[in-house]
């Protein structure tokens, strides 16, 4: 366990039992003002079961995180911040058409094809890069470098201009 689940566990274990020694009149406050003392008595008359379910519930509490320590939320806190976050975001149709528009804004030869043909090609590329590449890959895309993009890019619209019958 790390140290601030170990601090965690002994604070909640110590104040559990301040809570269960106050309970049993184990650990005396005394006041020299009789009005408060007064007070605290009728403290511990109205509050007694109170605060010992809640120290014992406090003690029980601190022995479990301490036998599983998956119990405490401190605990693995630094190695859940090193691992890098991985793309939750599932590749859904409207990503989908986003980048069919971004590919043919930026594509000369596809803007210049039958729009059926290029639909064609688009949704072939598509399909292609969705199986193979992730949403987060694709957010990164503009971060690269042309040749980098090309070396991606080229050979997934080559197939597909090879399996839609288009000639280069």
């Amino acid at each position: 366990m790390e140290l601030i689940a170990y601090l965690s566990v002994l604070l909640i274990l110590t104040f559990g039992l301040f809570l269960i020694l106050i309970s049993y009149k184990i650990l005396h406050i005394k006041f020299k003002d009789s009005i408060k003392q007064e007070r605290l008595n009728q403290w511990y008359i109205r509050n007694t079961k109170k605060t010992k379910i809640i120290g014992f519930i406090m003690i029980i509490w601190a022995i479990l995180n301490f036998l599983f320590p998956n119990l405490n939320p401190y605990y693995g806190a630094e190695k859940k911040q090193e691992q890098p976050a991985k793309s939750m975001i599932e590749w859904t149709s409207e990503l989908k058409l986003s980048m069919k528009k971004d590919i043919l804004s930026g594509s000369k030869k596809l803007q210049s094809m039958n729009t059926d043909t290029a639909s064609i090609v688009l949704d072939c590329f598509v399909e292609k890069y969705t199986q193979q590449y992730s949403v987060q890959d694709y957010s990164n895309i503009y971060k690269l470098s042309s040749i980098e993009l090309q070396k991606i890019v080229n050979p997934i619209m080559s197939r597909c201009y090879a399996e839609s019958g288009v000639t280069k």
